[in-house]
């Protein structure tokens, strides 16, 4: 699923015996930049990747955390940011999809990454 208005998402689950578990909710804002926009200023290489990829930013970032949430928005990976434009990512994530967010800045908007 690709959220395609501002709210608060997260996916339940409902098992056989009737019991429900939800993932943790996450927040999109789409107000300022769209995706479009976002994708124009954040590029990823590769994409996909096998768990190491780069970030280049159009602009030095100060003070923010790089965050990848999976497909059930549960935050999977954390990297606190204190002046760079070009980021070296390395993760032990398995194959999935798996979204790039920044928590301070372009709060609400992200990228999808591939892990292959």
């Amino acid at each position: 699923y690709t959220a395609t208005q501002s709210g608060t998402y997260k996916l339940c689950v409902t098992d056989a015996n009737g019991c429900v578990n939800c993932s943790d909710s996450l927040v999109f804002n789409f107000t300022g930049i769209n995706n479009n926009q976002l994708s124009d200023v954040i590029k990823v290489v590769p994409n996909p990747n096998d768990g190491s990829f780069q970030i280049k930013l159009n602009n030095i970032m100060e003070n923010d955390f790089l965050q990848l949430y999976n497909a059930l928005g549960q935050l999977v990976y954390e990297e606190k940011i204190m002046n760079a434009n070009m980021l070296n990512v390395k993760t032990e994530l398995g194959q999935g999809i798996y979204y790039l967010r920044f928590k301070n800045t372009y709060s609400g908007q992200a990228l999808k990454v591939v892990v292959q």
